[in-house]
């Protein structure tokens, strides 16, 4: 009986929980039911940085913000999403996107992060908006709670070096973290920094490389790149504008650098192993013993062996490169094929079973994880060498905006009237007078000469000043633009950037719009009560919308990236008189140079892309242009070529040899209006490639193709610090110097044989006395005296004992100046506070014939 009532309570309990389930069930639905009947129109929302790492955000500079849209209506929707930040509601980004019925859309839209200081603290509020596109005014959508007003905030870093990382570990909310995460945090801290690490998502990489400008580093350790062809281009703009790239190629697909760096990437990779011992030998070519790093592996390190040429290779493992570095362009790149767990140790004190040991060639345990507490780690000697400078503040601007500036408003204003008038009115008037003064002296009226002249003299000027009057007064709306184009060697790529400035008479509502993307900031000054918005609509066409251009002339900056088919490419050859070659995918070059670190020349382009560059041809340390005389547009050339070449902060530049030539290719990148006419000047800094001459051909190699740099005297004797490297310059001297000297050949040419040379030096000052040295069998040799030199002098070398060139491209060669029996000629006898007198090399150059023998390195 009991089991009975028993059953009968579970059925009455059961019965009594379907009756509650089917309340609830439709009190639920019905809630459910309304909630979808009351949801807006349409929903927004900021998609936040993932944990883990933080989105790079820094003052001044662009970003990107991800938004989510969600249209929860039966019709599409077109939508404009405008942002603005805290205290500067009236300059606005905006994207307009188009929603179809029932949908969501996640995507993302430039910032300009305002300037901020780090006493405003690191959060930025910000204000969104979304509109209806199609409304004939704009109308604000409401959001769930009625707010037309969608409020948020980011947060902004204020570090001096922001290094970003792309790892598919580092990525993952439960992971979030890895070797090479642990890696980065160690170097950052060795090199003095804060511990944050910027992890990039595929929406800030795939859009473009203005939305990575806050990251001043970037560590490559995934392999999803690969697939991502805008991602690559973007990571390649950002390399090549400027920034410092790490790919770590055991975590990547090697396919990523023949990806970023095109045909310029001479490797391939031989296979991939697994290390229990790793011994990191600093690379070394002066046959001295390199240090060596040995640490023992219970758990195999990855390491690939890659077989590359053309770069710098700083460390290797059992005779492969573990790391090396390549520069590309403004940026650098720095590439290991050793896992990341081989570059750091245990910090002092971190734990107690894995001691940090000092460096040398000692025998470590290798770290663990599960013993070493995170972040405890500290880099080896290799890689903290490696960091310091992979971690380095950018490289400043090659040609800053404000040095662009006052050329590009000299395009604005009235024309000269040509040389060629002028001239051919002076002429015709000397003409006019000689026949005048002939026929007055056939009837014995010279006399009349005397008013007849000043009197014609005068219509002529008069004449001449109507003409530069009209001119004056004909300005038309213009919009002239000088611009810098630097093409990425090895790709389609071409990264531009300048100043235009845009005179319009009566000023115009004409929006700026762009279909090429690129940024362009206008002149806000005066235009903070009005509302401006740069609006997105493509992946590369925005405008900026409310932002009449006012009458007068306004200047902009702007930058821009893009691919340019043809590629353009510049190759040349040395022959018996220089070198000879072609320049495609750019017409009508001119006033063009070949500028490399150690010098110019001055090139001829013909009309077919063909051109020449002769010995003749080399300029010295002040001229920048091939002209004798100077037109008004060569002379901003070479106002721009001058601020380009001796910029003190990029004595770096140029890396490689450069063709820079002119082009009066118009800047259509941007729109700014109807009816205006074009100005301005593009300079085009064209990668210069070097291809080897036939073997046995006799070529020239120019001074500024042939690098020096100090070394050794043949007995050992150090190198003295008359000559700078680093920065290129000759010291000032008072007493007798010496120094001697390693050439560098360029390696397309090697093996080479040297038949004759010419070194050609310039002094200023009482040197007294110049002796050029040559090094035979291990000793010094005199070749040349000359005493009291002055100005321009020329050695010759013409026994061949005396120009042996290594297999690596070197000829050593010395200098002693000053005149040790003469010291009065800097200092005076018996008088203490005479004035020393200096005396210092202006430059020195050396000039190489040659013939190309055997095979070529390279090959």
């Amino acid at each position: 009986m009991h089991d009975c009532v028993r059953f009968h309570l579970l059925s009455a309990r059961r019965r009594l929980a379907t009756v509650l389930a089917v309340v609830v069930t439709v009190v639920v639905g019905n809630s459910v039911a309304r909630g979808q009947a009351e949801k807006p129109e349409v929903q927004y929302s900021v998609v936040r940085a993932s944990s883990g790492g933080v989105h790079a955000y820094a003052p001044g500079k662009w970003g990107t913000l991800h938004i989510n849209l969600v249209n929860n209506r039966d019709v599409p929707r077109d939508l404009l999403c405008a942002t603005y930040f805290d205290g500067a509601p009236t300059l606005q980004y905006g994207r307009r996107v188009w929603l179809p019925a029932r949908s969501q859309l996640m995507t993302s839209q430039p910032i300009l992060i305002p300037p901020m200081t780090p006493e405003q603290g690191r959060s930025l509020n910000f204000r969104s908006l979304v509109l209806d596109a199609n409304a004939s005014r704009e109308v604000l959508l409401r959001d769930d709670l009625g707010h037309m007003l969608h409020d948020g905030a980011i947060l902004v870093t204020h570090q001096s070096s922001i290094t970003g990382l792309i790892d598919d570990l580092a990525n993952d909310i439960e992971q979030q973290s890895s070797d090479t995460f642990d890696l980065a945090i160690a170097c950052r801290l060795n090199e003095g920094q804060s511990r944050q690490i910027a992890l990039p998502s595929s929406l800030e990489l795939a859009s473009d490389e203005y939305n990575l400008q806050a990251l001043d580093h970037l560590i490559l350790a995934s392999s999803r790149l690969a697939d991502d062809a805008g991602a690559v281009a973007s990571v390649r703009r950002w390399l090549f504008g400027g920034g410092s790239l790490w790919v770590m190629l055991d975590r990547t697909d090697p396919r990523i650098l023949e990806l970023l760096l095109g045909d310029r990437f001479n490797g391939a990779v031989v296979d991939r192993v697994g290390l229990t011992t790793v011994r990191i030998n600093k690379a070394v070519t002066d046959g001295s013993k390199p240090p060596v790093e040995v640490t023992d592996y219970e758990t195999p390190v990855d390491f690939v062996r890659l077989a590359v040429q053309d770069v710098d290779v700083s460390y290797e493992v059992e005779g492969w490169p573990a790391a090396f570095w390549m520069k590309c362009g403004n940026g650098r790149l720095l590439v290991t094929t050793l896992g990341a767990r081989a570059w750091s140790v245990p910090r002092a004190g971190g734990s107690a079973s894995q001691p940090a040991n000092p460096p040398g060639n000692t025998t470590r345990k290798a770290p663990s994880r599960n013993d070493s507490p995170l972040f405890h780690l500290r880099p080896t000697v290799p890689m903290s060498n490696l960091a310091t400078d992979f971690l380095g503040a950018r490289l400043p601007e090659l040609l800053p905006a404000a040095a662009l500036e006052k050329q590009v408003g000299e395009y604005i204003g009235y024309s000269i009237p040509p040389r060629g008038v002028i001239l051919g009115t002076l002429a015709g008037m000397v003409f006019v007078l000689a026949a005048l003064g002939w026929w007055m002296s056939s009837r014995g009226a010279v006399e009349q000469m005397g008013w007849i002249g000043p009197l014609l003299a005068i219509v002529v000027g008069a004449g001449l000043l109507q003409v530069g009057r009209s001119n004056r007064h004909s300005i038309s709306d213009t919009a002239a633009a000088l611009q810098f184009v630097q093409p990425i060697p090895g790709t389609d790529d071409v990264q531009t950037h300048g100043v235009v400035a845009v005179y319009l008479r009566e000023g115009s509502q004409e929006p700026i719009r762009a279909t090429r993307g690129g940024r362009l900031m206008p002149d806000m000054t005066g235009r903070d009560g009005s509302v401006r918005r740069m609006v997105w609509s493509d992946a590369e066409t925005w405008s900026w919308e409310h932002l009449p251009q006012a009458p007068g002339q306004q200047t902009a900056t702007f930058a821009v990236s893009g691919l340019e088919v043809p590629r353009i490419e510049a190759r040349a050859t040395f022959h018996s008189d220089g070198l000879q070659g072609r320049v495609v995918g750019v017409p009508k070059l001119s006033d063009a140079i070949l500028a490399t670190r150690d010098g110019r020349m001055g090139v001829t382009v013909r009309d077919d892309g063909t051109f020449v560059a002769r010995t003749g041809d080399v300029f010295g340390r002040e001229q920048f242009l091939g002209a004798d005389l100077l037109a008004d547009e060569q002379d901003r050339r070479r106002r721009t070529l001058e601020k380009l070449l001796n910029n003190k902060q990029r004595r770096d530049y140029p890396e490689q040899p450069l063709l820079l030539a002119w082009t009066d290719r118009p800047n259509t990148d941007f729109h700014f209006g109807d009816g205006l006419s074009s100005r301005g000047s593009t300079l085009m800094a064209i990668p210069l490639v070097l291809e080897r001459p036939r073997d046995n051909q006799e070529i020239v190699i120019p001074a500024p193709w042939i690098s020096y740099r100090n070394t050794n005297a043949p007995d050992g004797t150090p190198p003295s610090a008359m000559w700078n490297y680093k920065l290129k310059e000759w010291q000032e001297r008072a007493a007798p110097s010496s120094a001697w000297l390693r050439f560098q050949v360029p390696r397309e040419l090697l093996p080479v044989a040297a038949s004759r040379a010419q070194v050609v030096v310039q002094v200023a000052g009482p040197v007294g006395r110049l002796e050029l040295l040559g090094r035979q069998d291990g000793a010094a040799q005199s070749i040349q005296t000359i005493t009291d030199p002055v100005g321009r002098l020329v050695f010759e070398i013409t026994d061949p004992k005396l120009l042996q060139i290594t297999p690596d491209g070197e000829l050593v060669l010395g200098l002693n100046a000053g005149d040790p029996s003469r010291p009065e000629l800097t200092h005076t006898k018996g008088d203490r506070d005479a004035k020393v007198n200096y005396w210092r090399i202006e430059s020195l150059g050396l000039q190489l014939w040659a013939r190309p023998t055997g095979t070529s390195t390279g090959e």
